[in-house]
């Protein structure tokens, strides 16, 4: 019963972070917890906790035809550093949002590697790589999976510093985009809208209420300043290779246009030449 202690303890810490990361999260992480906890206080193996998979429960059905698999997985779990430190010294709400972003760009790097996020535990994410289809290179794409989450983690804290920003300008024109930058905006802060779409926006209206932000749709820009930014990249004075990652033949967009849509491969902006 040396187990239940520190399980106890998991429960208590994520039940104290509730006000922090809000019901759906906390309820999702204590779930197995409160499982194991139930297994051993009755005296229950976990491993009779839950139906195999692709079965279900018959009451017709022996005990003796339940079948099982063993399967060599790759498990990949990170958390924060400093998580507790961090959650002192923001506000809840901005914390709930900062922790949204983590887990977003975390979950779509170990989905482009081909692993399955398990669960969120508080600030902690567990994957799986080599669960439904196995590969021989399984491990390998955890540990790519892992070194694309730092190097996104390095990213999204050198952006917020941990808070949420005063000022989100969206100019992508996106209303997808568009429809989550609001999640960015922290406490009285601003949103603008440079790029348009013609499709519906919406939001979640606690969220921006709670938060008192502002929304300032703007065109950044007169027709005079057109004309003057055309020329000064004509004649050469504002270089504009930094913006142009990729360029293809018209005869080739059918071929390249796929791999401009996957952010591994850093497009900024594609020019297709027509000759």
């Amino acid at each position: 019963m040396s187990e239940i202690e520190p399980l106890q303890n998991a429960i208590d810490m994520l039940e104290a972070q509730r006000s922090v990361l809000g019901d759906a999260v906390v309820d999702a992480a204590l779930a197995p917890l409160l499982a194991r906890m139930q297994a051993l206080t009755a005296g229950i193996p976990a491993e009779h906790l839950r139906e195999p998979s692709g079965t279900q429960p018959d009451s017709a059905q022996s005990e003796d035809a339940v079948t099982e698999e063993r399967r060599l997985v790759s498990v990949l779990f990170a958390d924060l550093v400093d998580f507790t430190p961090m959650t002192e010294r923001t506000d809840p709400e901005d914390m709930r949002e900062v922790l949204r972003m983590y887990f977003d760009r975390w979950t779509s790097a170990i989905q482009m590697y081909g692993g399955v996020v398990e669960k969120f535990i508080g600030d902690a994410v567990m994957a799986v790589f080599g669960l439904h289809a196995a590969r021989e290179d399984d491990a390998e794409r955890a540990v790519r999976a892992a070194l694309e989450m730092r190097s996104e983690l390095e990213a999204l804290k050198a952006l917020t510093g941990g808070k949420l920003a005063q000022v989100v300008i969206d100019a992508t024109g996106s209303n997808k985009s568009m429809g989550n930058a609001y999640h960015f905006v922290g406490f009285t802060g601003r949103l603008v809208f440079v790029g348009i779409t013609t499709s519906e926006i919406t939001f979640t209206h606690p969220l921006m209420h709670r938060r008192e932000m502002s929304f300032l749709a703007s065109r950044n820009a007169m027709p005079e300043d057109f004309t003057r930014i055309i020329h000064l990249i004509e004649t050469g004075k504002i270089d504009t290779r930094p913006w142009i990652t990729h360029r293809s033949r018209f005869d080739a967009l059918i071929e390249n246009f796929p791999s401009y849509t996957k952010p591994e491969t850093g497009v900024i902006k594609a020019v297709v030449e027509v000759s």
